[in-house]
């Protein structure tokens, strides 16, 4: 909602990652996608970070500015340097929304009850904020979510200052590319001085092979 202009894509990751909907601006369909998102794509397993790290970068390979937005609750320490070390080689801007507390706290469902996973046992979720200083490395930010949607507003504030100099930038070097015209003017300028300097006769003939 808070960027209703730009493509976006939509992807979800724990072990592995996957394309949930491909870049789109059409935020209708994107919310439907989301909201369709149920318990059932939570994977208890490890979150891989290097995963997602080498899917986002074959995401983007194209796409300039390269931007990364990540919903989590952060990883392991190391996995989090590798991810950092992969974000900042292929020169992505890593912006993360950190959900959770530093304290940790049940997984619950859309019903507000506890998810169980396969052996049973209530899945938990502890804040790791060392997401949020990877980040920063890479020139990005991050901001902890809350139960409101100003921490996303300021997110894509952000975001939009970040790159708003980026992309005066290119304007300015597609103008330079425009000088073209100069030299072009002052050719037809000599070839319009090379007719009128033939004799009338000669002149017909010439424009009579054109």
């Amino acid at each position: 909602d808070e960027m209703p202009t730009d493509e976006l894509s939509v992807i979800a990751f724990a072990h592995s990652a996957f394309v949930l909907a491909p870049f789109s601006a059409d935020k209708g369909t994107l919310t439907q996608i989301v909201d369709g998102v149920t318990d059932e794509y939570i994977n208890m397993a490890s979150t891989d970070f290097r995963a997602l790290g080498n899917f986002a970068v074959e995401l983007l390979e194209k796409k300039k500015p390269k931007i990364l937005i990540v919903f989590s609750d952060g990883g392991d320490k190391k996995e989090l340097q590798e991810f950092a070390d992969i974000v900042k080689d292929a020169d992505i801007s890593l912006y993360v929304v950190l959900v959770g507390t530093k304290e940790g706290a049940p997984v619950i469902d859309a019903k507000g009850k506890p998810i169980i996973d396969r052996e049973g046992k209530i899945a938990i979720t502890q804040r790791n904020d060392g997401l949020g200083e990877v980040a920063l490395d890479s020139d990005g930010a991050f901001v902890v979510a809350d139960s409101g949607d100003g921490s996303i507003k300021k997110l894509v504030e952000i975001i939009k200052a970040h790159h708003k100099n980026k992309e005066q930038g290119e304007i300015n070097i597609h103008d330079r590319e425009e000088y073209f015209y100069y030299p072009l003017g002052v050719g037809l300028l000599f070839l319009l001085i090379g007719f009128r300097s033939l004799p009338l006769g000669e002149k017909r003939r010439k424009i009579g092979y054109l």
